[in-house]
Order: structure tokens, then C-alpha cells, then sequence
């Protein structure tokens, strides 16, 4: 092993007796290295990469020790190393990586390495001096993420035209050096939860390339230098938790602008004292709303705008402005624990918006007109009485999503079917959503033609007459169930619903649909039995699975396949988790026919099963048995389940002539 040139050790339980180096190493990684130091005759002279993870390293080369080729030190997580070896030596050193370990004191001559292209000190708890001064013409990244004890940065010596990322979230800084503005090409300047900052120099104006811009956590940081309309490319802005209550107009002027939060930005709340509670009812309204983040009547300066967060902002009726609808770009709304009972009826125009988030809007009554497909999240709104019908405008890209945990009064005066028929009469224009409803409920509604009650068996099985498919137009299938979840806090990961459609054939049986609902990661806890009702379009599913069975026959003799032996389709429910249980399924196929039978009834009203039109379609076609023999049959069902299966392939226009 004299001339090894590179030695990688993984999981080596006992090593001890391991006590040469070859002084011909170019690569050295051990992962968990056992030893406090290396063996007396290893040279480091001809080292390139050096990556000790984990280590109990606590000293690495002599000083003055010549290691002129070494490029790359990853120490992450070796936390008995307390003193950093001296740089002098190491001028080639583009990256070092120090996170998480023990260090106190960091070597000045960190300044006179000027390949360095990143540092990272991330969770360098112990440390406590850094260089007064930095000036690595080089570097890119600088990471001092979670050291608490540094209240300083050093100051910016020279342009710095490299440094691109500044990374000081959870330091324990009071201000930045006004040399800050040095760094011209800064993309990304992170001071999330920098409790004890207050200020932000003027000078940060000359950041004109920065990006992101996150303050989240900067709970004494209550104004903003007018420097910062000068940052014309910035795309995030993260000021959540400040101690901001009116935003600075020119941030709603900031045209490049696609992230803006304001969570959390709002004053202390108003308490009265008990005994003058009925007496100032008035007046505690009133000065909660005083209390409020103020948000200006022009929101059109926000042109670029896609997310915005105003979660848990005391917002009261009003405090949204309608001209929200001239923020043409927007596709995320997070509104969640406000205390507004209505929302701006011009959120309908928001075209492009697919996900509106407003968990725990414990005061919200009803919603105005949306988008059909939008993905709403209404977890903990015990006050919402009702969800108005979509509008016209409809967003093919999103998929429909409502959830409506512990929404008890939504359930009592809506019908849950009557809401996903809403859903898929719209996504028909399309042909390409899913939709999600989850909402309290015990019982599966009647309009699922096949159901289950019996809590051990969660499989329903559906028998296919012959020709099934032909002149009733299959849209897709809709699946019900009934679920208990027994969380004692939020759900837990992991935990989810899911189906499963197998389809079943004289020769062959192979899955052609499944879809995961994920409970983990929801706000509110789940006491209740609760409905999830999801629709799955035909093109959503995965018919042309079974394509190998064909084994390289035409794709009509494939789809005339298909046909002739499918006899049943089979459909498992499942609950992933420990602390979840199924309780009744059901499962609906929906043809075109029901979706004009929807138009005709209207919502209110139960529509006829489908199964019960088969034998109204074979008596349309005028026999009692729907076969493909006749080379017609055969041409227009091939057409039409290849539009179903491929609908971006294909120009249905092209058969229409």
C-alpha cells in the first residue's frame, strides 16, 4: 500500500489496529475516522482532498507543514476538533468545511487564501472570534449559519466580485458593517432569525444583483433604509416575524418581485379586562384592527409576484384590498389565521392562482367565486358555512383540491358529491384534473353505485358487460371513503390514504390506476370520522400499462383486446399509519351521460347510477350485446380509447373532418 493514491473507508466497526498512511494518498475519506490524529509518518504533501465526517480528529497537520496541493477539507460534524490548523501553508484551498464542529478560535490567515471558493462554519456553536477583516477576492459562499456566538461580521475588504451567497441566519449579530455594499454580485443574503438585529445599513442599496433577501425571525427589525428600492432584481423577500406593521410602499412597486411573505408581521393584540368586556366589545374591535398589518389599496407594482404570504397577520374584513386581482402572476395565497369573515370577491379573477391556503380562519364564513381547479386549504375553518360555485375561469395546469378538516358546519349545509360533480363538470373542459375533497362525514353518499360498509374488507369489485366502453364515453372514476384518524397532535408522517384499480381479464390482470392523499404535514388535529372523495379522469390512468401484453400487435388490435377480455375491475382502498382506519368505501364510474344528466337535475339532486345505464346503451345501439366485430365498431372505439389514453398525442380534429 506504499503508492495507494486513494483510500475511501465506510462503516469500518473496528479499526484500531490501522496505523499506516501512505504518504502517496490524493484522496483520503474515511467517514468516522476513530483516531484523535494521523499515524507520525503520514505526509499530507501530495493530498488533494481531505473528508473526515464525523470524525474524532482533534488535530490534523503541524505547523508550518507544507500541504501546497490540498484543494478540499470536509470536517462536518467532528466535534472534538477545537483549533483550526494553520492555512498559511494550504494556498491552494478552494473549499473547507468546518460545520458542526467544536471549534473556538479560527486561524486569521483564512484572508490570505485567495482560491477559497467556500467556507462553511454552519452550527460552529463554540466559536466566538473570526477575522476582524475579509477580503478572499475568490470566495462564493460564505456559511455562518447558526453560530450564536458571533455578534459581528467581518468587515468587507474590497469589492469581493465572487460572493455570492452571505449565509448569517441565527447568528448573534446587532448590525452589518456598511461595507456590505461592497458585495456587487451578492445573490443571496440570509439573516433569518437574527433576534438582535434592529437595523439595515443604508448602504445595502449597492447589493444591485441580490435575489433573496431573507430577514424571517428578526423580531426587532422594524424599519427599512429607502436603499433597498435600488435592489431592482430582487425575486424573494422573507420579512415574516418581523416587528413591521406597515410594509414600505416600494416593496408593492418592486416589478421583478415573486416571493413576498409578511407572516406573523403584525402589533401585540388588544386585551380588555374581564369585568369591561360586554361595555367595550366597540373598542377592542377597534383597536385589534388598529393592530393590524396595513397592506396599501395598489398592489399592481407587483406584476411579477407568484407566492404571497399573509399568514397570521390579524387581518381583519377589509384589510385585503380588492385590487388584488392586478396581481396577474400570482398562484400562491397563503391567508391561514386571520380573523376576516369574508374575502375580496376579485380573488375570482386571479387566473393563474392554484393554491389559496386559509387554515385556521377560525371567523371565516364563506368564500367568494373560484377557480374550479384551485387547491384549497380550509383545516380548522369551523365558522365556514359555505363554498360559492367555481367560476368560468379555469386553470388546466392545477389540479382541484379542497380540505376541509374538522369544517363541521361546511359539511352540515353542503353536499360533499354535490361539490365534486361542480369539480369534474368543469375539469371536462380539460380532461386532465384530478380533484380532492375531504370533509366530515360518516356515510358514503348513495350516488356511488358500488360501496362497501364492512370496515375488514376494503375492496370493491365492479363486473364489466361486454363492450363496456362502447357509446357511453367513460370520463373516469370517482372513490369515496370514510376514515377515522386518532391523532393525538398533527398526523404523522408517513400516514396516508390510497386506492388501487386493478383490472382483471380472462388472461391478465395489471393495476391501471393509484393515487396516495397524504395526511402528514396538516395543521389541524382529526377527531372525527371524515369523507375523502377523489375523481380520477381516464387519462389520468395507466390503461396503456397492459400495452406489453400485446406483445407488438397494432394499437387497434391492442385496444380490441382489451375490450374482449376485461371482464371486472377491482378496487383496494388502503390507510398507511398506525393511527388511521378505513370504515366504508365506494366507487362511481362516470360516463358524459351523467354529466349532462348533472346539467338537467342541477346539483341538489341524485343523478342515475351508471351501472344502470348499460342496459340503456346496448338498446341505443340496437342489440342486447355491445361486441366489436364489425370492422366500423372497431375503427371509431380504437379512435376514441386512443384519445382517452394519449390525449396530447393526438388531434381529435383530424377525425371529425
Amino acid at each position: 500500500m506504499n503508492r495507494l493514491r486513494l483510500l475511501r473507508v465506510f462503516n469500518v466497526p473496528d479499526s484500531r489496529d490501522f496505523k499506516y498512511l501512505s504518504s502517496e494518498l490524493r484522496l483520503l475519506e474515511w467517514h468516522g475516522y476513530p483516531f484523535k490524529s494521523f499515524p507520525s509518518s503520514f505526509q499530507l504533501e501530495n493530498l488533494v482532498a481531505l473528508l473526515l465526517p464525523y470524525s474524532r480528529i482533534e488535530k490534523l497537520w503541524k505547523p508550518k507543514m507544507p500541504v501546497y496541493n490540498l484543494k478540499l477539507v470536509d470536517l462536518k460534524g467532528s466535534k472534538n476538533l477545537v483549533k483550526t490548523p494553520d492555512f498559511s501553508m494550504a494556498p491552494n484551498l478552494e473549499s473547507l468545511i468546518l460545520e458542526g464542529t467544536g471549534i473556538v478560535d479560527f486561524d486569521p490567515a483564512v484572508k490570505f487564501l485567495r482560491r477559497l471558493k467556500l467556507l462553511n462554519l454552519r452550527n460552529c456553536k463554540r466559536l466566538r472570534i473570526f477575522p476582524s477583516k475579509i477580503g478572499n477576492g475568490s470566495l462564493e459562499t460564505l456559511i455562518l449559519s447558526g453560530c450564536s456566538n458571533i455578534e459581528r461580521i467581518p468587515e468587507i475588504v474590497g469589492e469581493m466580485e465572487c460572493l455570492k451567497e452571505l449565509c448569517l441566519d441565527g447568528t448573534g449579530i446587532k448590525e452589518l458593517p456598511s461595507s456590505i455594499g461592497h458585495l456587487r454580485r451578492l445573490m443571496l443574503l440570509n439573516l433569518k432569525d437574527c433576534s438582535k438585529l434592529e437595523s439595515l445599513p443604508s448602504s445595502i442599496g449597492g447589493c444591485e444583483f441580490l435575489k433573496t433577501l431573507i430577514l424571517s425571525g428578526c423580531s426587532k427589525l422594524k424599519n427599512f433604509p429607502e436603499s433597498l428600492q435600488q435592489l431592482e432584481s430582487l425575486e424573494e423577500l422573507n420579512l415574516s416575524e418581523t416587528a413591521i406593521t406597515t410594509p414600505p410602499s416600494f416593496i408593492f412597486h418592486m416589478k421583478n418581485l415573486k416571493f413576498l411573505s409578511l407572516q406573523g408581521c403584525k402589533g401585540p393584540p388588544y386585551r380588555v379586562r374581564s369585568h369591561w368586556r360586554f361595555i367595550s366589545r366597540p373598542t377592542q374591535r377597534l383597536s385589534s384592527n388598529s393592530m393590524t398589518l396595513k397592506l396599501p389599496a395598489i398592489l399592481s407594482g407587483l406584476s411579477s409576484l407568484k407566492e404571497l404570504n399573509l399568514d397570521d397577520c390579524n387581518l381583519y374584513d377589509g384589510a385585503i384590498p380588492d385590487d388584488i386581482i392586478r396581481l396577474s402572476s400570482l398562484e400562491k395565497l397563503r391567508l391561514s389565521d386571520n380573523n376576516f369573515r369574508t374575502l375580496p370577491t376579485t380573488l375570482g379573477g386571479l387566473s393563474k392562482l392554484t393554491d389559496l391556503v386559509l387554515t385556521d380562519c377560525k371567523r371565516l364564513k364563506s368564500l367568494p367565486e373560484l377557480p374550479a381547479s384551485i387547491k384549497l386549504w380550509l383545516d380548522g375553518c369551523g365558522s365556514l358555512e359555505a363554498v360559492a360555485n367555481s367560476t368560468t375561469t379555469f386553470n388546466s395546469r392545477a389540479d382541484g383540491y379542497i380540505c376541509a378538516f374538522n369544517c363541521f358546519k361546511l359539511a352540515e349545509g353542503n353536499d360533499a358529491v354535490a361539490m365534486l360533480k361542480r369539480c369534474i363538470q368543469e375539469g371536462a373542459k380539460v380532461r386532465t384534473t384530478n380533484y380532492d375533497i375531504i370533509i366530515p362525514g360518516s356515510e358514503i353518499p348513495k350516488w356511488f353505485t358500488n360501496q362497501t360498509d364492512d370496515p375488514s374488507d376494503s375492496i370493491i369489485k365492479i363486473q364489466l358487460p361486454p363492450g363496456f366502453l362502447i357509446g357511453r364515453q367513460l370520463v373516469g372514476f370517482a372513490f369515496c371513503c370514510v376514515f377515522f384518524s386518532n391523532f393525538d397532535n398533527k398526523p404523522r408522517r408517513g400516514e396516508h390514504i390510497s386506492h388501487t384499480s386493478v383490472i382483471h381479464g380472462r388472461n391478465f390482470s395489471r393495476e391501471f390506476g393509484r393515487y396516495d392523499f397524504h395526511l402528514e404535514g396538516k395543521s389541524t388535529r382529526v377527531g372525527e370520522d371524515h369523507l375523502w372523495l377523489h375523481f380520477m379522469p381516464c387519462n389520468q390512468l395507466r390503461l396503456f400499462s397492459l400495452a406489453f401484453e400485446c406483445k407488438g400487435q397494432e394499437i387497434s388490435e391492442f385496444i380490441t383486446y382489451v375490450l374482449k377480455e376485461s371482464s371486472e375491475i377491482e378496487v383496494f382502498f388502503k390507510i398507511w399509519g398506525f393511527h388511521s382506519k378505513l370504515k366504508k368505501c365506494g366507487v362511481r364510474m362516470v360516463y358524459k351521460k351523467d354529466l349532462e344528466e348533472m346539467d338537467q337535475t342541477g346539483d341538489e339532486q341524485q343523478i342515475r347510477p351508471a351501472s344502470s345505464n348499460f342496459s340503456d346503451a346496448s338498446s341505443n345501439n340496437g342489440s342486447t350485446r355491445n361486441d366489436i366485430s364489425s370492422p366500423t365498431q372497431r375503427k371509431w372505439f380504437s379512435i376514441y380509447l386512443f384519445i382517452i389514453l394519449f390525449p396530447k398525442i393526438i388531434n381529435i380534429d383530424t377525425y371529425i373532418r
